[in-house]
């Protein structure tokens, strides 16, 4: 974790000095912990604070943040970076039970057809409209080659998750 947010800081430091930034918090449900500003320590205490544990809502954030950089006007670079191991709680529930019969991570991989799911696509659909580019910055956690104890179910929920990311990042430019 403190790595990460090293990454944050850094991202900061690379901004120039009129670009705006909010941040997002998307456990539990989604909150804004600050609207789009130029203060950099605002900003900073704000990716301080953040929590990332339990239920996410990744695709309600993507949405919810798609609305607030609307109303930025339409003379703006915008784009969204986002720290996640790719779950949302909502779509790993229809994943899990997509998988109920597979036997094998091969199978669990073939039985999900990530880059169908409607809310992604509604959310690429909104990003397209905007020019909106994603930045999914994918945790090491959601890796799933590299899951603790992986089993077919498991490997499929996160191997799922992995190509929305790059579905994300893919059409939208990021």
């Amino acid at each position: 974790r403190p790595q990460l947010k090293q990454a944050a800081y850094r991202f900061l430091d690379a901004l120039a000095p009129e670009d705006r930034v909010a941040v997002i918090q998307f456990n539990a449900k989604v909150k804004s912990l600050t609207g789009f500003s130029t203060d950099r320590k605002k900003t900073a205490y704000a990716i301080e604070i953040a929590e990332g544990a339990g239920n996410t809502h990744l695709y309600e954030a993507l949405k919810y943040a798609l609305k607030e950089l609307d109303k930025e006007g339409p003379n703006r670079r915008k784009a969204i970076v986002v720290m996640t191991d790719g779950l949302d709680t909502q779509l790993r529930n229809s994943d899990r039970a997509a998988l109920q019969k597979v036997q094998t991570d091969e199978e669990a991989i073939a039985a999900i057809d990530a880059k169908a799911n409607a809310t992604l696509n509604a959310v690429l659909t909104a990003a397209d409209r905007q020019g909106v580019s994603i930045y999914p910055l994918a945790l090491p956690s959601g890796d799933p080659k590299r899951l603790p104890l992986p089993d077919p179910v498991i490997t499929g929920i996160y191997s799922a998750a992995r190509t929305r990311l790059q579905s994300l990042a893919d059409r939208s430019g990021g």
